[in-house]
């Protein structure tokens, strides 16, 4: 019986359905008076995060509710009592109006919270990080349908972003050094061609993948960041590039390479989401806790072929 259950887990993940007990784990850690923020997070270290739950077990992690779940209520009135001071502020001062769009009027509300909001707020979200801020919150208004939670969960993902954000040349070092291990030919391609100078690493990485891969697919990714591992990263960058192998080694140029990155369509991003958290379920601990020459790819060099090649 248990291996009939365990192959039934694999099989509906492997086809993009979400295991019941997966479901069930995470309503019995929901259950308790006070939630454990540890506990939760290495689910989202190990799963997906139910659509059901996503928007909670977001807001929890990120600081937006308390442990205490008889306070959740009462907490998001109060959010919401915030929220609505901040939006009113920015309408009396003529910043915003009712068509500005929604990702604009979070992040500038969350500058003036902040104490940060210019004069010439134009020319300040014209900053690179507020516009990989703008991109964040621009998936997250796709993705939750309540005004108030998505710019508190914004909010959250901001200051979570703000502390990694320096190790992003560090990060791309990395992704550089597993796809040379992953796919060689590949790599010296993008080398050659001194494309791997020029593909805005620092942009995917600033905004989450945010604008590269489709919403309903990319939260799967957010799920195991906003759980503590935003090395995740590494892996769906990795994934993304020899998910395309097979345009991308008919690229000779900036251009060809850009159109060909922007045809990621909802299918394939399904794709690339699904294959680079397989990557990392099997990689991950050794790029968190071993210096990048450390990285060791996969055991056998049909992994790659058979999971990369068709695409």
């Amino acid at each position: 019986m248990s291996d009939e259950r365990n192959f039934r887990s694999f099989y509906y993940e492997r086809v993009g359905c979400r295991s019941v007990e997966e479901k069930k784990s995470l309503e019995i850690l929901f259950r308790d008076k006070a939630w454990d923020k540890i506990k939760i997070k290495q689910f989202c270290s190990r799963f997906s995060v139910p659509l059901v739950y996503r928007c909670s077990v977001w807001k929890f992690i990120l600081g937006v509710i308390p442990s205490q779940k008889k306070c959740h209520e009462f907490i998001m009135e109060e959010r919401k009592s915030q929220y609505l001071d901040l939006l009113e502020c920015l309408k009396a001062m003529k910043y915003v109006t009712h068509d500005s769009p929604k990702e604009q009027k979070f992040l500038e509300m969350w500058l003036l919270e902040k104490y940060n909001l210019a004069f010439d707020r134009n020319e300040q979200l014209k900053l690179e990080f507020h516009q990989n801020l703008l991109a964040i919150t621009r998936t997250l208004v796709g993705t939750f349908e309540d005004d108030v939670d998505v710019y508190w969960i914004a909010k959250g993902l901001f200051e979570y972003v703000k502390t990694w954000c320096s190790s992003i040349p560090q990060l791309i070092e990395t992704t550089k050094t597993v796809l040379k291990k992953e796919d060689s030919l590949l790599y010296n391609h993008l080398e050659e061609c001194k494309l791997m100078n020029v593909i805005p690493f620092s942009t995917w990485f600033g905004r989450c993948f945010s604008g590269v891969l489709h919403d309903a697919a990319l939260v799967k990714v957010w799920d195991k960041m906003i759980g503590g591992s935003y090395r995740v990263l590494i892996f769906t960058c990795t994934v993304l590039l020899i998910t395309m192998r097979r345009v991308l080694l008919k690229c000779v140029n900036f251009t060809q390479f850009i159109t060909c990155v922007q045809s990621v369509n909802n299918e394939t991003s399904e794709v690339i989401v699904s294959k680079s958290l397989e990557l990392w379920s099997i990689h991950g601990r050794s790029v968190m806790s071993s210096p990048i020459k450390e990285y060791k790819p996969a055991p056998t060099t049909n992994y790659r072929r058979k999971s990369f090649s068709r695409h």
